[in-house]
């Protein structure tokens, strides 16, 4: 799951957590109760590590549905229905704000700025974009409301965002409706 680099700031979390792509992974659950304890010092309220791995779990399970249902092919028709819809102009912008709020570790750690980074990848129009998708479902399961800092969309607004979301759910539920 991709956290928000306020989130990163005020927690400092170990590196050991991240993958380069910025997603955290905890490989047990004693990855996550370390997580849990590192937010637990800096919050009156103690942060679960069950909640953590759960979150975790559930947008591993987000990933999967993605993956089967919408393979790359499909989510390059769906980008590209959304940049006709919103201009892509629009966007990109919604990706560059993206990346530089739930940071990929080359660009949190200061080594790439968000453009370059963006430019690397080989699929990054669609990679930011399903991002955003897990971002847009985390915020929508009231079960995180106690660790929205972690995921918190908020940052976002300003851009194309709920738009560009909006656009996707029109075009997959077009797609289901002609593809039964």
């Amino acid at each position: 799951m991709l956290i928000t680099k306020t989130s990163r700031d005020i927690y400092q979390f170990d590196t050991e957590f991240f993958q380069p792509d910025g997603n955290v992974i905890f490989p047990d659950y004693a990855s996550a109760r370390k997580f849990a304890s590192q937010m637990s010092e800096q919050r009156a309220q103690p942060v679960s590590a069950s909640d953590l791995y759960a979150m975790q779990l559930i947008d591993e399970a987000m990933r999967l549905l993605v993956r089967n249902y919408a393979p790359p092919m499909l989510m390059d028709t769906a980008v590209s229905h959304v940049e006709e819809s919103l201009g892509p102009e629009s966007v990109i912008a919604t990706q560059k704000r993206f990346v530089s709020e739930f940071p990929p570790e080359e660009v949190y750690r200061g080594e790439a700025k968000v453009e370059e980074y963006l430019s690397k990848l080989t699929n990054g129009r669609i990679e930011t974009i399903e991002k955003l998708i897990y971002v847009f479902t985390h915020n929508g399961n009231p079960a995180v409301n106690p660790l929205l800092e972690l995921v918190d969309d908020e940052p976002l607004e300003p851009t194309a965002y709920k738009n560009l979301i909006s656009a996707l759910d029109g075009f997959f539920a077009q797609y289901a409706k002609d593809n039964p």
